[in-house]
């Protein structure tokens, strides 16, 4: 695909390669052109310390077309009536990974994970030592596919996943304007693999480029992360799995529309997990968190009813106006059921815990029960019986794609 790049209005013609960049700031690469990706690259941009570069694959040149004559404007929600604004242009935006890569110092994939491969097989040629990759989120199998990828230059490279953004955020005006709907309180970050001759601290870089909040905490293995596919698979096969085709005349609520059939499969799938993880970290079983205490850690104040996981859900305002993805026909709306909240989370995030299981060995009826149902929604298989065994299993992160299938596997790959 021929390249395209563009500096934007209201910067110097200097290149984000040039090496003064690296002397005087701290040049921070952004990966994607989505909603995450517009705000971290508002942010970013307005820091006098920072430069922001930008490599979308596929949306650079309508990016920046749409940059050209306007200022990125990201709004954060209203405090005591006011919303506060950030408004600054990266300083160039690219397709072209040999233009942005080199001199990175800090390089953020902003990017759903069924493309994390292809952004790290972009930058991968490119990429320089010392340099911090974070991917913001990771989700499930994130470090099997990024030390896997990235094995040449591993040694090099400090490597860190969150697990979730910091942000819920919409564009309204693609290139132009941003918003944050709610505001993380805490994320959880982990480094899987470190370099030890870094020049930077990779968590302070982070939290000076979104301020107080989400506050950082640091855990020691990435299965202390919590993976949101068991909230968005809970509720979509809880609310889907006896359709009958009828067509809806409204789209219903995503997160606020949870009843207790939805909720028990969230806490289904949510307790299999929290199983395969503690058999997997015997000596640190206060690694894991369940389902709620990560809505409480991450929208505490923004919910106002915790009596329950369904209330938790039902009652958060950082979830006010999500709905369930949807198409619309003539007679009204029927689900999708090849949007993110399966084509993502079945095969990098569900998949991967049901690889993890079989390694360590555990029953999990409820997974299998989900993997069953969402496979066929997406016309693909994984799981054959109780085992992953199917012929799409190739294109998911789970750990026997990397040739992980015993414990001592799991400890020495990475």
């Amino acid at each position: 695909m021929p390249s395209w790049s563009g500096i934007l209005p209201g910067h110097s013609g200097n290149s984000c390669l040039e090496p003064y960049e690296l002397t005087m700031t701290v040049t921070v690469l952004v990966c994607g052109g989505g909603h995450g990706a517009h705000v971290l690259a508002a942010l970013v941009s307005s820091k006098p310390d920072m430069t922001c570069c930008v490599l979308a694959l596929s949306q650079a040149r309508e990016w920046a077309k749409s940059a050209a004559n306007n200022i990125l404007t990201c709004s954060f929600p209203a405090n005591n009536g006011k919303s506060t604004l950030y408004k600054a242009n990266p300083h160039t935006i690219s397709d072209n990974p040999a233009e942005v890569v080199p001199g990175a110092d800090i390089i953020v994939l902003v990017v759903p994970a069924c493309s994390h491969g292809k952004y790290l097989t972009a930058i991968e040629p490119h990429i320089q030592k010392k340099t911090i990759l974070v991917a913001l989120p990771g989700q499930a199998g994130f470090e099997f596919q990024a030390c896997h990828i990235l094995r040449n230059k591993l040694y090099d490279l400090t490597i860190i996943s969150a697990d979730s953004l910091p942000w819920a955020c919409r564009i309204s005006v693609y290139g132009v304007k941003v918003d944050v709907i709610g505001i993380k309180e805490l994320l959880r970050m982990v480094i899987i693999h470190n370099d030890d001759k870094i020049l930077l601290n990779p968590f302070r870089q982070l939290q000076h480029i979104w301020g107080t909040f989400p506050v950082i905490r640091q855990v020691s293995h990435s299965l202390g992360l919590t993976d949101s596919c068991v909230l968005h698979l809970g509720i979509c096969y809880g609310k889907w799995k006896d359709w009958d085709t009828t067509v809806k005349s409204e789209i219903p609520l995503f997160y606020h529309g949870t009843d207790d059939i939805q909720a028990q499969w969230i806490s289904r799938l949510d307790g299999e997990i929290s199983m395969i993880k503690l058999n997997i970290l015997q000596e640190r079983p206060n690694e894991t968190t369940s389902a709620l205490q990560w809505l409480l850690d991450s929208y505490g104040s923004s919910i106002t009813d915790s009596s329950s996981l369904k209330q938790a859900l039902t009652t958060n305002k950082g979830y006010e106006g999500l709905f369930h993805p949807m198409i619309t026909t003539e007679e009204g709306f029927i689900p999708d059921f090849k949007s993110r909240y399966l084509k993502e989370d079945v095969p990098f995030g569900l998949v991967v815990f049901k690889g993890l299981a079989q390694i360590v060995g555990l029953y999990t009826p409820a997974i299998d029960t989900v993997l069953h149902w969402s496979q066929q929604k997406l016309g693909k298989i994984y799981i054959v019986g109780s085992k992953l065994c199917g012929q799409d299993l190739h294109e998911t992160r789970a750990p026997q794609v990397y040739g992980i299938k015993t414990l001592e596997d799991l400890e020495t790959f990475i």
